[in-house]
């Protein structure tokens, strides 16, 4: 007999014991699935952290120069952009450290200091400098592969773009995006 909602109502109201799909070894099953689910996505998420600090070093480093020159603001886009991107890599941080439960590359100083410097206005050269040192020493005490371990298929790679940058950049790459002219 198919159990419809008709069938198990009618069954159940003579008394019949249903055996179900929440039967106890399914739901054994699917409380084991969603435990273990829960063990594992704390650990992705904790692998992931150094990698998005890695990727908001990278970006700061390489971009400041747009925002600031000798102590002047170029673009107060950019510059706000800096400011949020350091703010950002210091909420990271603090979330790795909690997850680690120590500083275990040895960056809290660098990226304190890097908020700094981007706060002061400091030679584009200085952010680098101390941007490309700090990821370095993430990189090395996490084993970070910075690079794709295999080359991304141009479909990926659009996909990527349109996501992420197509809103100031333009959708053929170029800086005709509204926001980009800013």
């Amino acid at each position: 007999m198919r159990c419809t909602g008709s069938s198990v109502s009618y069954l159940a109201s003579r008394g019949a014991k249903l055996r179900t799909a929440t039967s106890w070894p399914f739901t054994t099953f699917c409380l084991l699935a969603a435990l273990t689910i829960l063990n594992i996505a704390p650990a992705a998420f904790a692998q992931d952290q150094p990698k998005r600090l890695v990727a908001l070093l990278d970006y700061l480093g390489s971009d400041y120069k747009n925002a600031v020159r000798d102590g002047k603001v170029l673009s107060q886009d950019e510059y706000g952009e800096m400011q949020e991107f350091s703010r950002r890599s210091l909420d990271l941080f603090k979330q790795l450290k909690e997850i680690d439960k120590a500083d275990k590359a040895g960056v809290e100083p660098a990226l304190k200091s890097l908020a700094s410097q981007i706060e002061n206005k400091a030679d584009p050269k200085t952010v680098l400098e101390l941007a490309k040192r700090t990821k370095e020493k993430l990189i090395a005490a996490y084993n970070i592969v910075p690079y794709p371990r295999q080359l991304p298929t141009f479909a990926s790679g659009k996909k990527l773009y349109d996501e992420n940058c197509a809103q100031c950049h333009g959708a053929p790459a170029r800086a005709t995006a509204r926001a980009a002219s800013r």
